[in-house]
């Protein structure tokens, strides 16, 4: 069974975030996104369970701490 790939708009939606909070993100190391041979980013299934898994274990219905404020200033 393939494993399900995400293109960066697909993926922001299933978080509920901005394309640009994506590429924040991989740029600062938080949330990588995998290039493609042809260098476009993408995003694996495994990597929204990662996140879902993360935000639960941390008790956080909304994005909030390190999330958020690269979310709303980009540092």
């Amino acid at each position: 069974m393939e494993e399900r790939l995400y293109k960066p708009g697909e993926f922001a939606k299933l978080l509920n975030v901005s394309v640009r909070t994506l590429h924040r993100w991989d740029k600062a190391g938080i949330l990588v996104a995998h290039r493609s041979p042809t260098d476009r980013r993408y995003y694996t299934h495994w990597q929204y369970l990662d996140f879902r898994a993360s935000r639960e274990l941390k008790g956080e219905g909304t994005m909030t701490g390190q999330f958020f404020k690269l979310a709303i200033d980009g540092d």
